[in-house]
């Protein structure tokens, strides 16, 4: 039971998943509205394949993957994320973030400055989806 508090804390799920442009744009709407220091590392594959008879090249992204760490400025707390993408959306789109918790820790064990920046961040991005409906 623990276990699931603590997982619906530290998960901000995507009403809908963005794409890394999208995400992108997320992490400005972030960091502009907490305010915040966002540093991120972004991985993807990319492929491109060109088809001979049709003298076209094709290129598509895969595998997307974004970790990194958000601080509020104000307050001076931050915390680790990692972006999570779903097989059903394929992989080059992100659906959601995990912040990092501790293992063996509760949900009460994590500090409350961190809490508090999980919920303001989830607070944030609710905003964002709604502006964009």
């Amino acid at each position: 039971m623990r276990l699931d508090e603590l997982s619906l804390a530290s998960t901000i799920e995507f009403p809908k998943p963005l794409t890394l442009n999208e995400t992108r744009d997320l992490l400005d709407y972030l960091a502009i509205s907490l305010p915040a220091e966002i540093r991120t590392t972004i991985e993807y594959l990319e492929d491109r394949y060109y088809f001979p008879d049709e003298k076209g090249l094709r290129k598509s992204r895969g595998n997307l993957r974004i970790s990194g760490s958000i601080k509020n400025v104000n307050k001076f707390t931050f915390d680790s994320f990692v972006s999570r993408s779903l097989r059903m959306y394929g992989s080059s789109r992100i659906d959601a973030i995990n912040f990092q918790t501790i293992p063996g820790y509760s949900l009460e064990e994590h500090g409350e400055d961190v809490r508090q920046l999980w919920d303001d961040i989830r607070n944030i991005v609710n905003e964002y989806f709604a502006e964009r409906k």
